[in-house]
């Protein structure tokens, strides 16, 4: 597809969103909802859609084909619109739990739909991860702090939930959830790279973490302060202005966390 974006660019040719939107669309249905309406997955395509209007709260009946009693395809849920598609992405990837073949379209979801927006000749603004979709409006960005860092902490399962965690609150565009999970992610990390299991404001872990960084004095600061304000603005904090703090600051801490297990990442052999 590297060649394709390069001929786009020679020749000048640029799309507008809601064209790239129908190629992702179109790309969807024909390598994920056909092979679900066929059966390929183990899952009956009658209790699919049980399982989707019992989900969505929608009347099955109404969505029972004119005259042969069979149920409509899944574009008819969606009608071709983006976010709807999204939606329904998602919502097939939590019906389909991994059990017995079922887990298989969790299998082909994870590895089609990554392909599917980096196959975008520009950028669709969105990222998928463990089930969910994110927004991504700077993918270079992004891509290192979100996909690399969870990439990584696929050796810290608890880490990597407490993660995924974080970003779902923080796409809901809300405070809470957010910081309080990067802290866990954070010092889960921390406690595996240090082997010492214990909180990780003491003095004595951080000694040994950044003995095993070989950081800067100034980096130094810059994670002592990090654990200073998430502990003092968190549910449980003494900051009399936690609930105070404007949704800016907290993503500013949350991209700061994200850049700390990066550079842990990365000099962690």
């Amino acid at each position: 597809m590297e060649k394709l974006k390069q001929f786009d660019k020679i020749f000048g040719i640029s799309y507008e969103q809601d064209e790239l939107e129908k190629m992702f669309v179109n790309k969807i249905h024909s390598f994920i909802y056909e092979p679900i309406e066929s059966g390929e997955h183990g899952m009956s395509y009658d209790t699919l859609i049980w399982k989707l209007c019992l989900t969505w709260g929608l009347n099955d009946k109404a969505y029972i084909t004119p005259f042969t009693s069979d149920y409509r395809e899944l574009h008819y849920f969606t009608g071709g619109n983006f976010i709807k598609t999204l939606k329904l992405i998602v919502t097939l990837y939590e019906i389909y739990k991994p059990q017995s073949n079922h887990g298989s379209l969790q299998n082909s979801i994870d590895i089609m739909v990554p392909n599917f927006i980096n196959q975008s000749p520009a950028p669709l603004g969105i990222q998928w991860h463990s089930g969910m979709f994110y927004k991504d409006e700077i993918p270079e960005i992004s891509g290192k702090l979100i996909q690399e860092n969870f990439d990584w902490l696929g050796q810290y399962p608890l880490a990597k939930s407490d993660m995924q965690i974080a970003l779902r609150n923080y796409s809901a565009g809300g405070k809470d959830g957010i910081l309080d999970n990067m802290y866990k992610a954070v010092e889960c990390v921390v406690q595996k790279v240090t082997g010492m299991n214990v909180a990780i404001h003491r003095s004595d872990v951080k000694a040994k973490l950044f003995q095993e960084l070989n950081v800067t004095e100034s980096w130094k600061g810059i994670f002592e302060q990090f654990i200073i304000y998430t502990n003092d603005i968190s549910r449980h904090g003494k900051n009399a202005d936690r609930h105070n703090v404007s949704n800016e600051e907290i993503e500013s801490c949350f991209f700061l966390s994200l850049t700390i297990l990066r550079l842990i990442s990365k000099k962690i052999k």
